[in-house]
């Protein structure tokens, strides 16, 4: 039978690493893809996320259990990232090429059309494009609420912030995002 969290959580507390470890290998897939969609850079998110979870472990006596494990370790990646992102200065990196460019998935080019496959990475490239022109308190909430598809409540917990502030980053990055979105598209060619 598989342990909770907070079973976990305590174990750790007492000192037994190895239920440290199931909580790193329960989370790390979702980590990596959080960091990833913040920083769209490859090379940099393991070491992010060993910073993360190393933080975690020794921060482990200042967790509360006010939310999930997961939500107080998504809030360790989230503020890794914007620091990182702060730290270097790349909100307008654009030189990924289209590949990289991908936001998880929109869709699966394997069984599209060739033509269908272009307008998809480009479609890709442009959402990758207005996502990083937006100030980063926009991007992370929109990253965490569309992509991560948080609730609103656990992006207030990520972030230190009350839920109608949520609610308000949101529609306006949301509208930001639209409003860049349609200006990419019509410099498109």
């Amino acid at each position: 039978m598989q342990k909770s969290d907070e079973v976990l959580v305590n174990e750790t507390r007492r000192g037994n690493k190895k239920s440290f470890e199931l909580l790193v290998i329960k989370y790390e897939k979702q980590i990596f893809n959080l960091i990833y969609r913040f920083t769209n850079d490859r090379e940099t998110v393991a070491d992010l996320a060993q910073d993360t979870f190393f933080k975690a472990y020794r921060g482990i006596h200042k967790f509360k259990g006010k939310s999930s494990f997961y939500t107080w370790l998504r809030r360790i990646a989230i503020n890794n990232s914007i620091n990182y992102l702060q730290s270097r200065k790349e909100y307008a990196s654009l030189e990924q090429d289209s590949e990289d460019a991908e936001i998880r998935n929109l869709s699966d080019s394997r069984y599209e059309a060739p033509e269908e496959s272009v307008l998809s990475k480009e479609m890709s490239v442009i959402v990758r494009k207005t996502l990083e022109s937006l100030p980063e308190q926009f991007r992370s909430i929109l990253i965490m609420r569309e992509f991560e598809e948080m609730s609103y409540s656990d992006i207030a917990d990520s972030l230190g912030c009350p839920v109608g502030t949520v609610r308000s980053r949101l529609f306006h990055a949301r509208r930001v995002f639209k409003e860049n979105l349609e200006r990419y598209e019509k410099e498109r060619p």
